[in-house]
């Protein structure tokens, strides 16, 4: 059965990757799909060390293909894709977020950054604490 690929959307706003969330190196990337009813196929497709994913299924359920091998997966179910080539099929209505694990490369530049940043706090550090001692002669006199 072929099916209308506007029944398959995709929204990678949703995810949560909102500034207040620290941290200094990576974000949150992925994609949040909703299939729209049974039989809606997300396309075999394959992901390289730097970009696999965990899908979390959110509602309904999908039967996921993973290097020819399928199983059904339901609403609560965490799946740790590899870089075996697999697939989705919504076995009813359903939504998956898939969380791309970024493998995160210290690349020079962001050690010298990280260096800076390191450096940076230790100013601030010394300078806080020269102000400690100051305000503290303030307090004992």
């Amino acid at each position: 059965m072929i099916i209308d690929e506007s029944l398959l959307k995709c929204n990678p706003a949703l995810m949560p990757n909102h500034p207040s969330i620290p941290n200094p190196i990576a974000t949150v990337m992925g994609m949040v799909y909703t299939f729209q009813q049974a039989g809606v196929v997300l396309q075999e497709h394959t992901h390289t060390d730097e970009n696999m994913h965990v899908t979390i299924v959110i509602s309904g359920s999908v039967s996921i293909t993973e290097d020819g091998v399928s199983t059904t997966r339901s609403a609560g179910d965490i799946v740790d894709l590899g870089t075996e080539p697999h697939s989705f099929t919504s076995l009813e209505p359903a939504v998956i977020i898939n969380v791309t694990k970024h493998r995160v490369v210290v690349t020079d530049a962001v050690k010298q950054d990280l260096t800076g940043k390191v450096a940076e706090l230790d100013s601030i550090i010394a300078m806080a604490s020269t102000m400690k001692t100051s305000l503290s002669g303030f307090i004992e006199a």
